[in-house]
């Protein structure tokens, strides 16, 4: 039996834009284009009565609390609001071929809370007589949501990035980190976002992760939404082309460093790039006095010698 859930991705969404890169197949693309716009796959198919939930992305857990398996065999309508029952009722019955929407409440698992959410899809016959409702949730409530999980913080998120180092996907704990939305950061080079005086530990460990496909990089500093600097150390794997054996993108995983003191160390340490000249080889060093605190001034300040080092075309 084919997965339901893959094989509504095309019949569902229909997404014009994918990143400058053949970072995944349209399959892959899809759920992470989808978890951008702070959204969630939904698949449910009526069975006795009962409308079973087959299939939930996995990125709900970062929204109401729930795994994979506390959710899927359970009928939808253990989660959302009593007096939302007979909408949705309706709405599923209505055997939809179109998308159409329904705006419904779903319970956290945390509490006994609920959020606002709209429902948004339609019916797809799978196998010839199997029917199945394909759709996507999105969250209506999510910026209260961030601030009832500040209780319960990340201290670690996920990013995709592509050769050039721009981001192409941020997963949503992002946000409760960062501040930023996903939209805000996809596209943008890391370089956008790190102090002046750490773009060489970035450098670094582009070039680590280049050469050897995953490394840690060492704590340096990104800024936030709300202007403040915050220490991270990431982590990242390299996801290659089983064709043509060539890096395509990095997958990283970022964590909170709790460290004040190496907060200290490093406003005060100079940098050291390495550039590749014509003539001969030589060290720019450059102090925190040089440059300036802003990091977009930054990375469009040192891109011809960020280019040169990790041997691409462009940083923008």
């Amino acid at each position: 039996m084919q997965n339901p859930s893959r094989l509504s991705l095309h019949s569902i969404l229909e997404f014009s834009w994918k990143p400058p890169f053949d970072i995944t197949s349209i399959d892959e693309w899809l759920p992470i284009a989808v978890e951008s716009m702070q959204c969630f796959f939904l698949v449910i198919k009526l069975d006795l009565n009962l409308y079973k939930i087959v299939h939930v992305s996995k990125n709900i857990h970062s929204y109401f609390g729930y795994s994979q398996d506390e959710l899927i065999n359970h009928s939808l309508f253990d989660f959302i609001l009593p007096s939302n029952h007979d909408q949705l009722l309706a709405y599923l019955l209505n055997n939809h071929q179109v998308l159409q929407t329904c705006d419904i409440s779903w319970k956290r698992a945390v509490d006994n809370d609920y959020e606002q959410c709209t429902l948004i899809g339609a019916y797809r016959t799978i196998n010839e007589n199997e029917e199945y409702f394909m759709s996507i949730v999105k969250i209506n409530t999510l910026d209260r949501m961030l601030r009832m999980n500040a209780d319960y913080p990340t201290e670690e998120f996920i990013t995709y990035l592509n050769i050039q180092g721009k981001f192409v996907y941020v997963d949503s704990k992002a946000r409760q980190i960062l501040g930023y939305d996903p939209f805000e950061m996809i596209e943008r080079t890391y370089f956008d976002f790190v102090h002046p005086d750490d773009l060489s530990v970035i450098v670094r460990a582009y070039k680590l992760w280049k050469e050897n496909g995953n490394e840690k990089s060492e704590p340096y500093r990104f800024l936030t939404k709300d202007d403040q600097w915050i220490l991270l150390q990431t982590s990242s794997q390299a996801h290659i082309n089983a064709w043509t054996g060539k890096v395509e993108s990095y997958i990283c995983t970022t964590y909170i460093v709790q460290c004040h003191s190496l907060q200290q160390q490093f406003a005060e340490r100079p940098i050291n790039i390495q550039t590749n000249n014509l003539d001969n080889t030589a060290d720019v060093l450059l102090s925190p006095s040089m440059i300036t605190t802003t990091a977009q001034s930054s990375a469009s300040s040192i891109t011809t010698t960020i280019s040169s080092i990790l041997n691409i075309q462009e940083i923008v």
